[in-house]
């Protein structure tokens, strides 16, 4: 798969194409960015995610929280904190 060679671009391509998208592929995308050092694009589709009304999990919470520490965001790691606390994401070990 593209994410896995760290073709950014072209999974993007493959994401935009795509009729239906999935939790999955919204992660997939999210951490695709964060291990690229993208960090600001994976901030960008977590939020294009939320405005598309897609739940997110904790290990969407614990991928936007690395790209907000990579990116050294503290006020939005804060939020983000507050947000996984609000939804009982923070009950995860991995995000808490």
């Amino acid at each position: 798969s593209y994410s896995k060679c760290g073709c950014v671009e072209l999974a993007r391509q493959v994401f935009d194409g795509m009729h239906e998208t999935s939790l999955v592929s919204w992660n997939t995308m999210i951490g695709l960015y964060t291990r690229n050092r993208r960090e600001s694009e994976a901030l960008d589709i977590f939020t294009e995610m939320r405005n598309e009304g897609v739940e997110f999990s904790e290990f969407t919470i614990s991928s936007v929280l690395s790209a907000c520490g990579a990116n050294s965001n503290a006020l939005e790691c804060k939020k983000l904190h507050c947000l996984s606390m609000k939804t009982c994401h923070d009950l995860n070990l991995y995000v808490g």
